[in-house]
């Protein structure tokens, strides 16, 4: 089950660029440079990361124990989740307690590509070398040091050509938790896979990849942000820099500590896409775009289409992550047979199976967005 595991192992690999060190360390690494420092402007840094906030505690509970938790002291439909990531602790969660999860009113998922060309592709760090003014990252995933090895893992680890990052990430999760919007969620929960050497033949799977009650008490509200929709949500960076620049003249430290970051992204996705240049070079607005609709979801302008049959899969060799719908003309039965089977053959073609997923296709307006967040951030 290796897809599930990648989602929490990758967070546990994730180091920085001294080969022993934890993010906790380098967190109290530069708290403690700030504390020594004789500057005015770094001493006001250490005082105010060694306070604790008063209205925020983080919690040492796993998170999907906590979405658990806080759906249990809620009411039913009254929490929205925006998954803008891979799913693996919803899939977690689900597999807990599927009838506490589903006191959710609805998941919001920036995930998935259906008919546009996916944001796979291999993308070794060697153009780092190349490209100016671009550091190699300090942080990573792969702890292999420089060299063919790295090049292999790196290879290894790409997405398939029709995935989208946050479903290829954990697939099975994915597929896990979309499963939960279907009248019969058996119908499309992927296979578990086989005992691993070592382990007892017929053991029960891992708790998370329990089964889901064969009557939920209802069906999961999912609406999905794929790409089709978020790649055409653009902050180009002449937008940017014409809200900017008044807000850097008033010594705005908003605005400064904005364009520390912005300005790195917008230099990135311009060596990345060379075809495009200064002012017109764009920045999607992936996730901002799921917030936008939460924070606006009564407007008529939103165009969703509903109970889409869309599966997601798991195990393909050129394929995992990609989002599968059946675009055929054949007709649909009206209700569905006997079988109990995981994946049964032609469920598609039922009227009782498959997922019922909402789909966003149009936005109150793609060409406006760059300006509304830009609004929203500086507040002018």
């Amino acid at each position: 089950m290796a897809d599930f595991f990648y989602g929490q192992d990758r967070l546990r690999g994730f180091h920085s660029s001294h080969p022993h060190r934890k993010p906790a360390e380098t967190w109290q690494r530069l708290l403690k440079v700030a504390e020594k420092s004789s500057a005015p402007e770094q001493g006001e840094i250490a005082n105010q990361m060694n306070k604790t906030a008063s209205l925020f505690t983080q919690s040492q509970t796993p998170a999907h124990l906590e979405i658990l938790k806080l759906l249990r002291d809620n009411e039913p439909n009254s929490i929205t989740i925006v998954a803008i990531g891979p799913m693996t602790n919803l899939a977690l969660a689900a597999a807990e307690d599927a009838e506490t999860f589903l006191k959710v009113k609805e998941i919001v998922v920036m995930g998935g590509s259906i008919d546009q060309a996916s944001n796979a592709g291999y993308q070794s760090l060697s153009h780092l070398q190349q490209a100016p003014n671009i550091d190699e990252p300090p942080f990573r995933l792969i702890k292999q040091a420089p060299g063919p090895i790295r090049d292999w893992l790196n290879t290894r680890n790409q997405m398939t050509p029709v995935a989208e990052f946050n479903t290829f990430a954990d697939s099975v999760a994915a597929a896990r938790v979309y499963a939960l919007t279907s009248p019969k969620p058996h119908t499309t929960m992927p296979a578990v896979p086989p005992t691993p050497l070592g382990q007892k033949e017929g053991a029960p799977p891992p708790s998370f990849l329990s089964s889901y009650p064969d009557n939920p008490s209802k069906r999961l509200t999912i609406t999905l942000f794929p790409l089709d929709i978020t790649e055409k949500h653009v902050l180009t960076r002449g937008e940017f820099e014409a809200s900017l620049q008044p807000q850097l003249a008033a010594k705005s430290p908003l605005a400064e500590w904005v364009s520390a970051f912005m300005n790195a992204t917008f230099e990135k996705v311009e060596f990345l896409h060379p075809e495009v240049s200064r002012d017109a070079v764009g920045l999607q607005l992936h996730d901002p775009l799921t917030i936008w609709y939460c924070m606006d979801d009564d407007n008529p302008k939103w165009k969703i289409i509903e109970g889409e049959d869309l599966r997601v899969e798991t195990a393909g060799q050129w394929t995992r992550g990609m989002f599968v719908t059946d675009r055929g003309n054949r007709k649909r039965k009206d209700n569905y047979g006997g079988s109990e089977a995981s994946g049964d053959t032609n469920s598609s073609l039922t009227g009782g199976t498959g997922n019922r997923l909402n789909r966003c296709v149009g936005s109150p307006g793609q060409d406006i967005f760059g300006q509304i967040l830009l609004k929203r951030v500086f507040g002018s």
